[in-house]
């Protein structure tokens, strides 16, 4: 058995992206087809794709966070069908999909990491004094593995890339929010 469904997600012992890759361009997919033929508009689309599809999403990667490569492929596909719907050209600038200004277009990447940044907040302010103290291991264990000398969470440098640290969601999220060029500040 490589995979088990738990809450509608695909979960496995060996953490395999492809998988998770897999179940989230067929969900697009599936997005894709029930979207294309009916008559909304523009900001229709992006209400239904900001509300539903980028939460049912976020949903899915929450066990298996996706790298910045991963995450724009997807925004791709999805951008690519509203320039469709909204009869703008392909070459049309991405940036104006995803301007507030303009029609304020979610991405997966940018939702991802604002949703490990709560995650970590949250997970290193919790009351709850079990899930504290099993972060703070896991976190003393990740600096001494990474030869650290302060704590991950005020200086974080990766010394490998972004699959060495599919293990351990503390260092996936630290690492992703480094590629983000984001910061936490506890």
């Amino acid at each position: 058995m490589d995979a088990v469904r738990f809450l509608g997600i695909k979960i496995n012992i060996h953490l395999n992206h492809s998988l998770v890759k897999k179940e989230l361009r067929a969900h697009i997919r599936s997005f894709i087809n029930l979207t294309k033929t009916k008559l909304i508009t523009d900001k229709q689309f992006c209400y239904i794709a900001n509300h539903i599809l980028f939460s049912q999403l976020l949903y899915k990667i929450r066990n298996t966070p996706l790298s910045d490569s991963a995450c724009k492929a997807f925004n791709q596909t999805i951008r690519s069908l509203y320039k469709h719907k909204c009869y703008f050209s392909k070459t049309a600038p991405n940036a104006m999909f995803h301007a507030r200004m303009f029609y304020n277009l979610n991405d997966v990447w940018t939702e991802q990491i604002a949703n490990i940044a709560t995650t970590l907040l949250n997970q290193f302010n919790n009351a709850f004094p079990l899930i504290f103290n099993v972060s703070t291991i896991r976190l003393f264990s990740l600096q001494q593995t990474e030869f650290e000398i302060t704590s991950p969470l005020k200086s974080w440098t990766s010394l490998h890339d972004f699959k060495h640290y599919r293990y351990n969601n503390i260092a996936t999220h630290l690492y992703l929010i480094q590629q983000a060029k984001a910061s936490l500040t506890f």
